[in-house]
């Protein structure tokens, strides 16, 4: 699977993905989150805020077998 732009495309509301984000416009991060009303939160249900740019995203891949 490949990184999505999220400029280019936002994943449906409420489904869970792979966010890649830079808190404090410095330092990369990846983890889950999710979209709704047009704001990102993290997996806790924490909205992650502007200074915290969600670049891209990306379905969460199915576990190996």
């Amino acid at each position: 699977m490949n990184w999505i732009k999220s400029k280019d495309k936002l994943p449906d509301n409420v489904d869970d993905v792979l966010i890649h984000y830079c808190p404090n416009g410095w330092l990369s991060q990846s983890m889950i989150g999710f979209r709704e009303n047009n704001k990102w939160f993290n997996d806790e249900g924490i909205e992650i805020n502007d200074q915290e740019q969600v670049t891209h995203w990306m379905p969460i891949p199915k576990p190996p077998k």
